[in-house]
């Protein structure tokens, strides 16, 4: 693997900043009105820069998206890395930092604005199937590596459906959370 250049380091880090500014407008005025040119003067650079980093609003919305994705998995597996614990107690840990990684009021907001483009958005749809799919197979690779002497591959379907459960429990958490 080769060492990251100056060029590409800053080029991350340009577009870290967009994709900040894109949650930041999210935030203030939703997903409906997020236009490209708002969040390019909210980071500071023209529109025609940004192109050069994000083609357009879906784009935008997959990076967000992949970050949000990324920070779920990061708290799920910080959640079970405690040394010597058992891997009863480690799918216990995980368990909780997946309800800690659902219920994160940083990324409730801007979670639900894009769930909500997805209803009238066909593309947004798919990223959010995209990142769904990552999200149950990690799980499903965390529970096969924790378990891999007690688990049979028949009983892995029944571990799926009850992720899938687990997460519709969740989900209509964050509901109750925005509205009580």
């Amino acid at each position: 693997m080769q060492p990251e250049s100056d060029a590409d380091s800053v080029q991350k880090r340009r577009r870290c900043e967009i994709v900040d500014a894109a949650d930041r407008c999210i935030r203030l005025h939703g997903m409906q009105k997020l236009k490209l040119r708002d969040v390019a003067r909210e980071s500071g650079m023209s529109l025609g820069n940004l192109y050069n980093y994000f083609p357009n609003k879906e784009a935008l919305i997959e990076a967000l998206v992949e970050r949000e994705t990324d920070r779920f998995l990061e708290t799920i597996v910080a959640a079970g890395e405690s040394k010597g614990s058992t891997p009863a107690e480690r799918l216990r840990e995980r368990l909780g930092g997946i309800v800690d990684a659902y219920m994160d009021p940083d990324s409730l907001a801007v979670s639900l604005f894009i769930v909500n483009e997805s209803l009238v958005n066909q593309r947004v749809r798919e990223i959010c199937v995209e990142a769904n799919k990552r999200i149950c197979e990690f799980v499903l690779q965390l529970i096969r590596r924790d378990f891999s002497d007690s688990i049979r591959s028949d009983q892995l379907k029944l571990i799926e459906a009850q992720i899938f459960m687990t997460r519709c429990h969740l989900e209509s958490l964050r509901g109750a959370l925005i509205f009580n």
